[in-house]
């Protein structure tokens, strides 16, 4: 009996490093010290579905991947989730809300594998990047009314 409950220890012990681990190499860690936010969910707001987001930092070799990011857009700046986080593992990954003026995207054009999608460097000094497909911005745009990625961050390189 003590045997399992080592083990059982042990393994949750071992997600929460994990986890830890996995949202400093992607640079979340980093930008929550920075944008951590206790805002309620903006009015609106996307999980996004069908889609694994990777978070790549700009300083050092480390990725995160999210199988389901919740994507919110208010006047102030872009609100992100890590909806698929249960807790207590989303204490390592809270949600953030990133003032327009700390972000920068590019747009990048289809290939024959993959539609169009939108390249958001994220921090002042960056700190990361992520990639959504340009579906999901004509989502959001749509549900808040105008295109605010082009007016709070001009055209796209």
């Amino acid at each position: 009996m003590f045997e399992l409950i080592k083990n059982i220890l042990f393994a949750i012990i071992g997600i929460f490093v994990v986890t830890s681990l996995t949202s400093s190499a992607g640079g979340w860690k980093e930008l929550s010290e920075k944008y951590k936010t206790e805002d309620n969910l903006p009015n609106t707001f996307l999980v996004t579905e069908n889609e694994r987001i990777t978070f790549k930092s700009e300083n050092k070799a480390g990725v995160m991947s999210l199988s389901g990011l919740g994507i919110g857009i208010l006047d102030y700046g872009l609100y992100l989730s890590a909806s698929s986080m249960l807790f207590p593992l989303n204490l390592f990954v809270p949600t953030l809300l990133i003032p327009w003026d700390d972000i920068f995207y590019r747009k990048i054009a289809a290939t024959e594998s993959s539609n169009e999608y939108y390249t958001f460097y994220l921090g002042n000094p960056r700190i990361t990047r992520f990639s959504i497909s340009s579906n999901i911005i004509k989502k959001l745009e749509q549900d808040y009314g105008e295109a605010i990625f082009r007016n709070k961050l001009g055209e796209p390189d």
